[in-house]
């Protein structure tokens, strides 16, 4: 089902396991424009690492995409992509997946802010 979004709204994109995927699209986020393109991307035992990176990269350079949620352990698989992403918007938000335990400590976005945090500190 196709869903209208407002003008100027931005959307939530996903890049996870069947369950987060289902889970947030039965919370209304699902979204199918015209030319068929979704902002969401399943990934299971048979998802390539390009492909996952390409749906990175789609989800990123979309202009009406304004948050990125991926499974931490997804994320893993384009590591360095997810490091190198700098760009204001879409924010990366990881979350921890179903049977992976989330670690703070390889999330490039939680990074980037204790980082921030420490130069004004510095200050």
């Amino acid at each position: 089902m196709a869903k209208r979004v407002r003008e100027g709204s931005l959307l939530i994109a996903v890049i996870g396991e069947e369950d987060l995927v289902t889970g947030l699209l039965l919370t209304g986020i699902g979204h199918l424009d015209s030319t068929h393109n979704t902002n969401y991307f399943i990934v299971d035992s048979k998802t390539t690492v390009d492909q996952v990176a390409e749906a990175f990269h789609k989800f990123t350079t979309r202009p009406d995409i304004g948050i990125l949620i991926m499974t931490q352990h997804i994320a893993e698989m384009i590591r360095e992509t997810v490091e190198e992403y700098s760009a204001p918007l879409p924010a990366i938000l990881e979350v921890p997946g179903k049977e992976k335990e989330y670690d703070s400590s390889k999330d490039a976005i939680l990074r980037r802010a204790q980082r921030l945090c420490s130069v004004r500190a510095e200050r």
